[in-house]
Formats: structure tokens, sequence, C-alpha cells
């Protein structure tokens, strides 16, 4: 009687040897990849962070750009000089945003889809197109009105894709 009680006492603690190792590689298993969803979602926050601070800088810069530009919709669109500057001030302005947002174009790359970059690429260069030469005289330039429109269209359908990729992303990170 004795001995039947000892050989299954020795049955239940191989039985219980045996499934000792398969729950420890289950409960390793597990764990590795609750680390990798963490690590994930670490990642994805990290992205949004750089994304959101990519939009305000290029939200800022755009607006520095439009800053000395009066636009009346489907009536005009001019540059106006502020007291205190010159012309040529109000350009080296306007052409140092202009390189500031081909700089934020360049990070683009690799934080948005090609399309989001080559949108942001299009609008820039469409910018860059508003600037006067130098020696122009301010009385005979305005900017051309249809091509200002497409230009805050463009910017507008730009706008709506950030939402959406920011829309996206951010339920990813919850």
């Amino acid at each position: 009687m004795c001995n039947i009680s000892i050989n299954t006492v020795k049955i239940g603690i191989e039985i219980l040897s045996a499934l000792l190792t398969p729950t420890i590689a289950i409960c390793t298993a597990w764990f590795i990849y609750q680390q990798k969803n963490i690590q994930y979602k670490q990642q994805q926050v990290e992205l949004l962070k750089l994304r959101i601070e990519h939009i305000k800088s290029i939200f800022d810069t755009w607006g520095k750009f439009h800053q000395d530009i009066h636009y009346t919709k489907g009536y005009e669109a001019r540059i106006i000089v502020p007291n205190g500057l010159n012309d040529e001030m109000v350009i080296t302005d306007m052409e140092k945003v202009i390189a500031d947002l081909f700089k934020y174009n360049f990070t683009t790359k690799y934080l948005f889809p090609q399309e989001i970059y080559d949108l942001e690429y299009k609008i820039i260069t469409s910018l860059k197109s508003f600037v006067p030469s130098r020696g122009t005289p301010w009385s005979i330039y305005n900017l051309p009105l249809e091509e200002y429109t497409n230009n805050r269209a463009m910017f507008d359908k730009l706008y709506k894709k950030y939402e959406e990729i920011m829309d996206k992303e951010s339920k990813i990170c919850n």
C-alpha cells in the first residue's frame, strides 16, 4: 500500500516536472511578446512626437512666409512691406523661410509617406515662385492670384493628409 502512494507521488512529481518546462517556455514567450508590444508602442509614441513637432514647424514657417502677404480671397494677393523694413529685407526673410521649409521637407522623407513629402515639396516650390526678384519695383509686383489660391488649396490638402495620419497614429498609441 505504501508503494502505491510513493509511486503515485513519483508519477505526480514527474508529470509536474514535465509540465514545468513548457509552462516556463509559454510564460517567457508571453513576456517577450508583451515587451515587443510595449517597445512598438513606445516607438510609435516617439514617432508621433516627432511628427507633431515637424507639423508645428511647417505650419509656423508657412505662417512666417505669409505674414507679409495681404490676401483678399478671389480679389488680390500682394506683398506688403511692414513699417521699418525695406523691400530687400522682406525678400531676404522670404528666402530664409523657403530655405527652412526645404530643410523641414528633407526630414519629411523619414517621418511621413512619400505622398506627403511630394506634396510638401510641391507647395514649397510653388512658394518659391512668389518671392520677388531683387530690384523689382513693388508698385508693379503682384502675386499671381490663381497660383497663390492653388498654393493655399494644396496647403489645405496637406493639412488634411497630416490630420488623417495623426488620427490613425493616435489610435495606435492608445
